[in-house]
């Protein structure tokens, strides 16, 4: 349920005895949006040679934000390797950056926003330098929804001038 807070409590009062979890709401990020950013993933992955997991991940490192709790960064040990630096750019599951600060031959990493939980917000952001990369590419990023169907009535239009 979302709504505003008096609304919810009266509906919280009138619900059984239990355990009921309550959070603030936030605009998530369209299917239409996500659908987009992953066509610019996979186009810009078969531009530069990556696989698609390792091009998230590295456009995940340049335009996501770090998972906080109380404000502090949520952190995971990774061994300090070349080879557990590999699998972490391969995951699909878990989205790290590697931080400077390295103890005992392990390396502190953040745990990055994946793209699921973004809100509309840092979905665009995510989008906007996907776009900016793939044209520093030499790619041409695909149309929004809204421009491929501007661009089908443009040519519609066209065609029956003709």
């Amino acid at each position: 349920m979302v709504a505003e807070k008096e609304e919810s409590l009266r509906w919280l009062t009138d619900q059984p005895e239990g355990f009921y979890e309550v959070k603030p709401w936030h605009p998530k990020r369209s299917l239409t949006a996500n659908n987009y950013y992953w066509a610019m993933v996979n186009e810009l992955a078969k531009a530069v040679g990556n696989p698609i997991a390792v091009q998230h991940n590295l456009l995940l490192r340049d335009y996501s934000e770090v998972l906080e709790i109380d404000g502090a960064p949520v952190l995971v040990l990774i061994p300090d390797t070349e080879e557990a630096e590999k699998e972490v750019l391969e995951s699909s599951v878990l989205h790290l950056i590697p931080s400077d600060k390295v103890e005992n031959g392990s390396r502190y990493h953040c745990i990055l926003l994946g793209s699921s939980m973004m809100d509309s917000k840092q979905m665009a952001r995510l989008i906007d330098g996907t776009a900016e990369d793939m044209k520093a590419c030499g790619l041409v990023p695909p149309p929004t929804a809204e421009m491929a169907a501007a661009l089908e009535r443009m040519a519609k239009s066209e065609k029956q001038k003709n």
